[in-house]
């Protein structure tokens, strides 16, 4: 079984990393106004994780470089995915802009590239965000022009019955199918009969990785879920138990080779940390390199090139 701390994450990016599926998402459920102008053909996956120097590593969760109209001129389509309300969503995303942008002229030696922001929402409570940045502040009118300010598109999934959302998919059944998974996920499973119907109508393998995401996100047992799912006629739960425990191989596999990798950046690391400031003495520290992850111990090493001590290291992780 999926034991990611992000489940729903991950299942959106599983979804999203088929062309096809963000073609027909992009046409079905984007403003007319920017789907219709999108050149499908053009689109492609640029690299996810954003790490310029003067900010820590980000890692987004889609960003697609396309065209507009056919002209050579190209944007990028930010896509952020939330299954909860949270207020900074917007500010998260603005960080995200000026990370693109930051890569574009120090790295990429050029403009900075147009960047519409995508809110995927699919949570359990409503979503109230503003609809542009600058509704956070509360400001007089005169003074509206100098602030920072963007809109963006927003796909929440309690603005679209089941019915409809097919209607939009473009024959498309498995992204059909997926985004009414993800819509109805917090009812019971009683309630999404319905949607475990739509299941059944596609391929094996779409259909295991809509049973995972929905075993993964419910708090119903695996034995209720097979009940579930033989009441309306589902056979899959032996095949998908087989999936489980070939992922759990794997996983233990994964974990024995990050543990090797993980000693041998914080031995490479408390080798640079002993040759520039000696013994390391701090207690703390210690404990934050027994700790640390990978993310960390490549941040940490960034900084030793610059830092005057060693305490200037792990300053911002105090924070």
């Amino acid at each position: 079984m999926n034991t990611s701390n992000t489940p729903h994450d991950d299942f959106f990016k599983q979804l999203m990393r088929d062309p096809q599926n963000v073609r027909d998402f992009i046409r079905g459920f984007l403003p007319p106004e920017l789907g219709r102008r999108i050149d499908l053909d053009s689109i492609r996956y640029k690299d996810r994780e954003r790490h310029p120097k003067r900010h820590r590593k980000q890692h987004l969760d889609l960003v697609l470089n396309c065209r507009l109209d056919g002209q050579e001129a190209e944007i990028y389509l930010l896509f952020e995915h939330k299954s909860n309300p949270d207020k900074a969503t917007l500010l998260q995303m603005l960080s995200y802009c000026v990370g693109l942008w930051d890569t574009n002229i120090h790295v990429e030696r050029r403009d900075p590239v147009p960047v519409i922001p995508v809110l995927f929402y699919h949570g359990r409570d409503p979503l109230s965000l503003p609809p542009r940045f600058g509704h956070y502040f509360k400001v007089d009118e005169s003074l509206r022009g100098y602030l920072v300010d963007f809109g963006y598109a927003l796909f929440n999934t309690a603005d679209f019955q089941e019915e409809e959302i097919a209607a939009r998919c473009y024959n498309n059944l498995y992204l059909a199918t997926a985004l009414m998974a993800m819509k109805s996920i917090f009812v019971s499973l009683a309630e999404m009969e319905p949607t475990l119907r739509q299941v059944l109508q596609l391929d094996e393998h779409h259909r295991l990785l809509i049973y995972e995401y929905m075993v993964t996100n419910k708090d119903v047992e695996p034995e209720e879920f097979e009940q579930a799912l033989k009441k309306i006629g589902g056979t899959d739960m032996p095949t998908l138990a087989e999936r489980w425990m070939e992922q759990g191989r794997k996983e233990g596999e994964r974990k024995g080779e990050r543990k090797g990798k993980l000693e041998g950046q914080g031995v490479l690391l408390k080798r640079q940390l002993h040759r520039r400031f000696g013994n390391i003495m701090d207690i703390r520290i210690q404990e934050r390199l027994r700790n640390a992850t990978p993310e960390q111990f490549e941040l940490w090493a960034d900084r030793i090139l610059d830092a005057k001590s060693i305490e200037e290291i792990f300053a911002e992780e105090d924070k």
